[in-house]
């Protein structure tokens, strides 16, 4: 491709290039951010970002069976309370990192008002085995903006807490019979998990530019401008003019 060439035709047809530059931008522009003329706000966003809030849930029992080798002894007659099977409180974190989700925890959340987001849970893995899991459940609660995230994953949180006292309370478990569910990591600062995609806009304009190009060569070949010397040409008029004096 003749460079030279090129930017002629181009420089020949600047005003074109420079309105498909303002449409490409303008066009961009617009497929990247959306005008409202009637809130307050009048540009907005065409994609949301989704941030991320995290709590951590502890499943045990009361007495901090973590702390004692599990011996059972007698007291007065009496046997003491002993620890329960650990496979046990790993088996109920399984379990409940699939209930918070569901719509029994979701309708005592509607209580406080609507759910801007959505809800994950899961049981944590060791981190150096993750076929060993864990006593432990990880809630994320993933919305449009960070203050969203936070409130949503502590209203999750406080919904779970409330669901699982109440079915025990409905079961008529035993205060000391009842599984223990504590929070061990309050939200931190939400972290980003997707930003706006810049993609669409950069495509826009690629393709707007481009087309602004093609129609400049369509006018240049339907009424050329830029005139085209052929080498032949170009040696003739060399051998044509007079020679230097030294």
């Amino acid at each position: 491709m003749d460079l030279s060439l090129f930017l002629r035709v181009i420089w020949s047809r600047k005003w074109i290039m420079a309105c498909g530059l303002v449409l490409a931008g303008m066009l961009a522009f617009l497929s990247f951010v959306r005008i409202d003329l009637h809130g307050k706000n009048h540009f907005k966003y065409r994609q949301d970002q989704q941030w991320a809030s995290y709590t951590t849930l502890f499943v045990t029992q009361h007495g901090f069976p973590w702390g004692t080798l599990g011996t059972t002894t007698d007291v007065g007659g009496a046997s003491a309370t002993h620890a329960t099977d650990p496979s046990r409180f790993i088996s109920l974190a399984l379990i409940y990192s699939q209930l918070i989700p569901t719509d029994a925890v979701r309708q005592i959340m509607l209580r406080q008002g609507p759910i801007k987001g959505s809800i994950q849970a899961a049981a944590l893995t060791d981190p150096s085995n993750t076929n060993d899991a864990l006593p432990l459940i990880s809630i994320a609660g993933i919305a449009k903006t960070p203050g969203d995230a936070t409130t949503l994953v502590d209203r999750a949180t406080s919904a779970f807490l409330a669901y699982l006292s109440r079915q025990q309370s409905s079961a008529g478990t035993p205060p000391n019979q009842r599984v223990v569910v504590q929070v061990i990591n309050k939200p931190g600062r939400p972290k980003l998990l997707q930003d706006r995609s810049t993609t669409l806009p950069i495509v826009v304009f690629a393709t707007m530019l481009l087309a602004s190009i093609a129609l400049c060569f369509i006018l240049e070949n339907l009424r050329p401008r830029v005139r085209v010397m052929t080498a032949e040409a170009q040696n003739a008029r060399l051998a044509d003019a007079p020679p230097r004096i030294a």
